[in-house]
Parts: structure tokens; C-alpha cells; sequence
């Protein structure tokens, strides 16, 4: 039997080509993925149940392990409620309870990360991604590649409508030196995790720490 897809989901501001790293890992262990390429970038009125919808549409009807990086973790819980999740992956996130929204969990602790531009329309820019100090050549090269896109921001501020961590294995994967959400912020949430996986870098770990985060999914699948 084929292993469940591999959905990725990227954070605010992001883009599918963050994955770039880790999707050739995956491909190198013959494991499908498919990256979702959310709604709330670009569109001042998408909303979090828009991403979620995108998400079912790219996972289909099969079983899939969700992988979501920040913000996409708050959008792979809500997805899952209309899918066949075996796993759900939380990258440099926080699982959230029904009711809670990123946001809540976002403001927790000042975790020291680059200022946001509020804009008119319901968006929001954020400077940079992250303090260029904490990453190498290669993923400097991956931001350039992928800048930053205007995220609508309520979604962030929208309530989950269930908690599908209680009824699905899900693993959190904490960034120790997050400047985005703050590590002891992931931490708090931890308990709701069956695993809780501990990686030194800055929040985009998929790609500091592509072989890793592979292996953290290839656990997911059972292999």
C-alpha cells in the first residue's frame, strides 16, 4: 500500500518554493508531497477557512500527513476536520485548542523578530525574513527566491473550529532559536503533541534543516 501524501503548508508571507529543500529529500526517499500555496497571500479578503478549503483541495481524498510551518500549522488543524489526516506535522508552531487562534499563542512572548507593516487593505508586509545572521548561504539563496508576499491578517486572528490533535498523532517541531514565535511559546503547547522534536535555528527550519524535518515526516508515515 502507497504511503499517505505529504501536504505542505507554508507559513505567512510565504510560498510553496520554501519546501524546495526539503521536497528533494523527500523525493530522494521516494515519498510524494504536494505544496499548497495559500489564498491569504496577496488576497486582503481570504480567510483561514479559504486556506483550509485550498488545502483539502491539493490533499484529495486519500490519506495524507499535513505539514504545516508556522501560520500553516493553524491552517493544517482546520483542514483536517474534513480529511483523512493520519499525522499532522507542526513546524516551528503551536497546536491550538478549539477556539484558540494564532494570533493568541503569537503575542505571548516577544520572541524579537522583524517589524510588520499594517496595511489599509487588511494586510500586512512583514520587513525581512528573520535575523540574515542566524542563516547560511543556501537558505539567504531560498529567501531570495521567494520574498515575502502581503498576508491578510485575520486569519491569524481567527478562532480554530475544532482540535483535531486529539484524535490524530501529531508531532511539534520546536525551533530553539525562533525570532517569529518565541521557542518557549511552541513549548507551552507541547503537551499537546504525542512527539515534541527539538531543532537549533531560526523559525524556517524546512530549511536549516531539510534531512531532519525528512525524517521527523518519514517517522510520520511509519517508516
Amino acid at each position: 500500500m502507497a504511503d499517505p501524501l505529504v501536504v505542505l503548508v507554508h507559513g505567512a508571507w510565504g510560498a510553496p518554493g520554501l519546501w524546495e529543500y526539503l521536497v528533494a529529500e523527500l523525493d530522494a526517499a521516494g515519498i510524494r508531497s504536494a505544496t499548497a500555496d495559500l489564498p491569504t497571500m496577496g488576497s486582503a479578503t481570504a480567510t483561514l477557512a479559504d486556506d483550509a478549503d485550498h488545502v483539502r483541495a491539493v490533499a484529495g481524498d486519500g490519506p495524507v500527513v499535513l505539514v504545516g510551518h508556522s501560520y500553516g500549522g493553524a491552517v493544517i488543524a482546520e483542514a483536517a476536520l474534513g480529511l483523512d489526516a493520519t499525522h499532522l506535522v507542526y513546524l516551528a508552531s503551536v497546536v491550538l485548542e478549539e477556539g484558540e487562534s494564532f494570533f493568541d499563542w503569537l503575542v505571548k512572548r516577544d520572541a524579537g523578530g522583524s517589524p510588520l507593516d499594517f496595511r489599509d487593505d487588511g494586510t500586512a508586509m512583514v520587513t525581512q525574513w528573520g535575523n540574515p545572521d542566524h542563516y547560511g548561504a543556501a537558505v539567504l539563496d531560498l529567501f531570495a527566491r521567494n520574498p515575502p508576499r502581503p498576508f491578510a491578517v485575520g486569519a491569524a486572528v481567527t478562532p480554530l473550529a475544532g482540535a483535531p490533535w486529539r484524535t490524530v498523532d501529531s508531532t511539534l517541531v520546536v525551533a530553539t532559536e525562533d525570532t517569529v514565535i518565541h521557542p518557549d511559546t511552541q513549548r507551552e503547547t507541547g503537551s499537546r503533541a504525542r512527539r515534541v522534536v527539538e531543532l537549533d535555528g531560526d523559525h524556517l527550519v524546512q530549511g536549516t534543516h531539510p534531512r531532519r524535518v525528512a525524517r521527523v515526516v518519514m517517522d510520520a508515515l511509519g517508516r
